[in-house]
């Protein structure tokens, strides 16, 4: 992400999505720990975008131009079980 666009993309992003999802920086997450303690897979810090959408409500951002595609399950989020 161009680093002139940080700021309008998190502003963009938690007006539209900020009820249903936390945005998390790369840095964040790696703070967190959300993938675990284990060792770090060599690519790992690579294909981690700049950002991370998790959910906190009962929603998913999919691409809605992929219709023919059936969805069975999505990643988690941090909702409880039910």
């Amino acid at each position: 992400m161009k680093e002139d666009k940080r700021d309008d993309f998190v502003r963009e992003f938690t007006k539209k999505f900020g009820d249903e999802f936390l945005l998390l920086s790369k840095e964040k997450v790696l703070e967190m720990k959300l993938y675990g303690c284990g060792k770090e897979h060599k690519d790992f810090r690579d294909m981690l975008g700049d950002y991370l959408a998790v959910a906190i409500d009962d929603l998913s951002i999919f691409n809605s131009k992929e219709k023919k595609k059936r969805y069975v399950n999505f990643h988690a989020g941090l909702l409880k079980t039910r």
